[in-house]
């Protein structure tokens, strides 16, 4: 996996309903992500997603600590 600056929120994504990671493209996935968080390509830039295909994860590391946007609600992320 690429290195995820220390300084950052990490935050471990595990998919539902049978998406295997390996079967999608870098590329989809940052934009699945991007797109659902409604979170522009600009305002992404310093952002890390890092699909890991083993055990079927995705891990975003980000130096934002806003809260995350999505479905027309707020949501706090908890980072451990």
């Amino acid at each position: 996996m690429t290195f995820l600056p220390r300084q950052h929120t990490k935050i471990v994504m595990r998919p539902r309903g049978g998406l295997n990671v390996a079967e999608i493209t870098r590329y989809e996935v940052n934009c699945a992500i991007l797109a659902a968080a409604r979170v522009s390509t600009k305002e992404g830039i310093h952002d890390i997603i890092c699909p890991n295909i083993q055990p079927n994860i995705i891990v975003v590391s980000t130096p934002s600590r806003q809260p995350l946007g999505c479905q027309n609600s707020q949501h706090q992320i908890s980072a451990y």
